[in-house]
């Protein structure tokens, strides 16, 4: 059976992405623009601020939090869009509700509980549309549940930089005019307490219950719907609390205690309730982790052992064994090791990604050039760690052990044909088989925070709280 090869303009979904992007695109770049003409310095200072933190955080979860897999430039630029227009749109449905409520409940009910019943649900369902259409327009890209994680924490991306925007621009024009000191210390307040853990949290959580409900088809349909409602619901209960009256009443609760300011008392409320949400997403990563580093191998593909898994998918083992070898080799096996280990996390993001459509490896005698191009640099590395590692005035036996604790075994790269010969469908190869191994397995073997690690993380969020708190203390009072 012949299968066509994935392609994005072919799908109804990706249109209505990309009209959906480019119109409410323009229409942020306009709203924006008035809001911004009048502060023109405090808009100068509000965008420069927003893309630094913007490229941080890009920078954080490409490399650290998110290292095996590799996401397309156009796939994260369209979800970030999205978050600053579409979301933004369906997001100002709130206020009419709002309204509604004030004149069906009480006008008092509306003003202290209006934002944080309505704009929660109205801002997450919009989010959580732009993470479906991605899902439905780049379905190769979003193969697993961490992946529906990382594209929402995207679209919040997008949501809460235009949002920022928005705040920080009032505040400028709210006592004199153009004020730029009221907009930063506005802009520095939202950047500190909710730039990471506010809107990309909340869609990060419910783009994971999506995916699992969509992608997790051998498990049954009652797990699935109950997945998604709790990521929709842990999504709407996050926000409705950062809303709510219930975090006024905590800082003024710990305001009078000596030593600790409002600020300690509306954060370690924030943080800690964002807590279980952050250690089931590090689970999600660290079975997303662990089956990216492992799918080499399973596809037949040479590069990666068992023991490298287990050393790539921990930072603190990467550190370890980076420091065993500056002591033993020297800096030049040092920079050797952290050749290798790019290589490999290369190597794992070539085969996870599709190639014109297809599928990077097809068998273990046909696979992209990409995938051969990461090869070769695996091999390469590895042949220049073992030549860091050969003994000059160390002992035989200790240059032994480094070399085969840390390089396994030698890499024998498969030959790979001329690209105009090589069997590829989209070169003219043969069809694309059945392959089994598409989606995510079942489960992988992920370690479970301890209840001993479990204090000092709420034990380390308090003090961070407090420590942030009066921060934000000192530069209210300055």
């Amino acid at each position: 059976m012949t299968v066509r090869p994935w392609s994005g303009p072919g799908t109804p979904a990706w249109w209505t992405l990309l009209l959906l992007n480019v119109v409410g695109g323009g229409a942020s770049l306009l709203l924006m623009t008035l809001l911004g003409w009048p502060v023109p310095r405090s808009t100068a200072m509000a965008v420069g601020a927003l893309l630094v933190a913007a490229t941080l955080f890009l920078v954080v979860l490409g490399r650290w939090v998110d290292p095996v897999e590799r996401r397309p430039s156009w796939l994260v630029a369209a979800a970030v869009v999205y978050g600053g227009s579409g979301a933004i749109a369906v997001g100002l449905g709130s206020g009419p509700i709002a309204a509604l409520m004030a004149k069906t409940v009480s006008l008092e009910f509306a003003n202290a509980w209006g934002v944080a019943v309505m704009a929660p649900v109205a801002e997450e369902a919009g989010k959580l549309g732009g993470v479906a259409l991605l899902m439905l327009a780049a379905r190769p890209y979003l193969a697993t549940v961490w992946s529906g994680a990382v594209y929402g924490a995207l679209v919040g991306l997008g949501f809460t930089l235009v949002e920022d925007f928005g705040y920080a621009a009032s505040a400028a024009d709210e006592v004199y005019q153009d004020d730029v000191r009221a907009a930063a210390e506005l802009l520095l307040m939202r950047v500190l307490t909710g730039f990471a853990l506010g809107h990309p949290l909340y869609t990060a959580l419910a783009g994971a219950g999506l995916a699992y409900a969509v992608l997790r088809v051998e498990r049954s349909i009652g797990s699935r719907a109950l997945a998604l409602i709790a990521g929709i619901g842990a999504a709407v209960l996050l926000h409705a609390l950062n809303n709510s009256p219930i975090v006024g009443w905590a800082a003024k609760t710990v305001d009078p205690l000596p030593g600790v300011s409002g600020w300690t008392g509306y954060l370690a409320l924030i943080y800690l309730a964002a807590l279980p949400g952050l250690i089931v997403l590090w689970m999600l990563r660290r079975q997303a982790v662990l089956h990216g580093l492992r799918r080499p191998a399973t596809l037949g593909l040479p590069g990666i052992t068992d023991g490298d898994v287990t050393v790539l998918s921990r930072w603190a083992s990467c550190r370890r064994e980076s420091s065993a070898l500056r002591r033993s080799h020297g800096k030049q096996a040092t920079a050797a090791f952290r050749l290798l280990r790019r290589a490999r996390l290369r190597l794992c993001g070539e085969v996870a990604q599709p190639y014109r459509g297809w599928p990077a490896v097809l068998s273990p005698a046909q696979y992209a050039p990409t995938v051969h191009k990461a090869l070769e640099e695996v091999r390469q590395a590895r042949a220049a760690l073992e030549q860091a590692c050969q003994p000059q005035h160390a002992e035989p036996a200790n240059a032994a052990v480094a070399s085969s604790r840390l390089t396994s075994k030698a890499v024998a790269v498969p030959r790979h044909p001329e690209h105009d010969e090589s069997p590829h469908p989209d070169r003219g190869g043969s069809s694309h088989p059945e392959r089994s191994d598409t989606h995510e397995p079942r489960a992988a073997p992920v370690g479970r925070p301890t209840a001993s690690r479990l204090v000092a993380l709420v034990a380390a969020t308090v003090g961070y709280s407090w420590l942030l708190g009066g921060l934000l203390s000192l530069t209210e009072g300055s």
